[in-house]
């Protein structure tokens, strides 16, 4: 990936392919990630919603963390991210997000979100308890806690079509970026808490 924002080495690729996913290991290191769960549960958590482009039920607790001086570095990090990726992989006309979710999902509620879309229809976004007025174009998950370790089960899936596997790049400090039209699952969670930082990225209808 070209380190300079408005230019690709791989010209064909951005033209001419459209990406089911893309991903970025290492966001942050194992330290921020610690921090960005000490930073993320000085609020309170809820039960997580389910919005309007989910086809099942979601057991999860969630909070949603505005900008503030705190977590600043966080946004700026995520912000890098989008706009590399976007421009790499996806050229969609974004505007932005106010808010990123974290949530954790328990061993003992079997924690899942089984598929659904984070594209928002027809109104109102339980997720934010907000009015869809932007469209969620560009979804990312990032894992913040590792697999085998801290919990088992709780792997992430896309559903394009074709043979659906667990989404294999998904460790801990990586970030997957995706179309927030697929349709996408959190398998349920068999020991441990699976932890969380998601973000939906909006910008005017697609076109």
């Amino acid at each position: 990936m070209s380190v300079y924002q408005t230019i690709t080495n791989r010209t064909a690729q951005k033209i001419f392919t459209t990406h089911q996913y893309a991903y970025s290991n290492d966001v942050f290191t194992k330290d921020e990630l610690k921090k960005i769960i000490e930073i993320s549960t000085k609020i309170s958590l809820v039960d997580g919603g389910v919005g309007d482009g989910a086809i099942g039920p979601r057991v999860s607790k969630i909070n949603h963390q505005k900008l503030n001086e705190n977590n600043k570095w966080i946004f700026d990090r995520l912000n890098q991210l989008i706009v590399n990726v976007n421009m790499e992989f996806f050229d969609y006309d974004l505007i932005g997000y106010d808010t990123y979710q974290y949530a954790e999902y328990h061993m003992e509620d079997a924690g899942h979100y089984d598929y659904h879309v984070d594209i928002v229809f027809n109104g109102q976004n339980i997720d934010t308890d907000a009015v869809a007025i932007q469209t969620r174009k560009l979804s990312i998950s990032l894992l913040l806690n590792e697999s085998g370790v801290d919990f088992e089960g709780g792997e992430f899936y896309i559903n394009s079509g074709g043979t659906i596997n667990p989404i294999a790049e998904l460790k801990v400090g990586t970030a997957i970026l995706f179309p927030s039209f697929l349709l996408h699952k959190v398998a349920p969670v068999t020991k441990g808490i699976r932890k969380s930082l998601v973000v939906w990225v909006t910008g005017p209808k697609f076109r």
